[in-house]
């Protein structure tokens, strides 16, 4: 299984609150016809986004967030994401994007990563496997 990963900090002031609602309500919104179009199920299985709330680590009592969400993009294979990550980007919608991220995100902070994950089996516990 192919991920591509994204770790997303909220703007400076803005609370975790507006953060999530401003990226569900209002920056998903510029992907409407990308999300539901037919040809991005070629490449994409999922596309999910996960909100951070820090805990203590059991390990070392720090409690402590770098980031405030977490975007993942689940691809077919190697093959999908390669093709997905070579196509061309609409420059307009680049440039639409970059504008809207600026009103929720850190941009200066975001890092992203290929996960390339493996599974481990747990006895006792049943689960389809990651393809």
């Amino acid at each position: 299984m192919i991920k591509l990963i994204y770790l997303f900090s909220k703007r400076p002031g803005m609370t975790l609150d507006e953060f999530r609602t401003y990226y569900e309500e209002k920056h998903l919104r510029i992907f409407d016809a990308q999300l539901k179009s037919p040809e991005l199920g070629q490449y994409i299985t999922r596309h999910v986004r996960r909100y951070l709330t820090p805990v203590k680590d059991r390990m070392s009592d720090v409690t402590r967030s770098e980031f405030d969400a977490i975007l993942e993009i689940w691809f077919r294979s190697e093959e999908a994401y390669d093709a997905y990550i070579n196509s061309p980007i609409d420059a307009d919608l680049r440039k639409v994007v970059i504008e809207d991220e600026e009103r929720f995100l850190d941009r200066s902070r975001t890092q992203c990563y290929v996960v390339d994950e493996r599974d481990a089996s747990i006895p006792g516990v049943d689960r389809p496997p990651i393809r």
